[in-house]
């Protein structure tokens, strides 16, 4: 069973672990929903993120307001 076509939804996706798992789970093919807190690097990720995937190409980086 593999992860293509697949959706994830990334919690604190901006960097570490959670940026690790995005790029991970867009080099197998998964549309990844990223959230944290640094809008720009939300930002940043995704733009790597669509490096390794065009499944990302209609998302938009979430941080929601403090």
């Amino acid at each position: 069973m593999g992860l293509k076509g697949r959706t994830a939804i990334v919690t604190g996706g901006n960097r570490g672990i959670g940026k690790a798992i995005t790029l991970t789970l867009a080099r197998s093919g998964v549309r990844v929903m990223i959230s944290g807190r640094d809008r720009e690097a939300l930002g940043y990720l995704k733009s790597l993120a669509l490096e390794e995937s065009s499944v990302m190409s209609k998302s938009r980086p979430y941080a929601p307001p403090l």
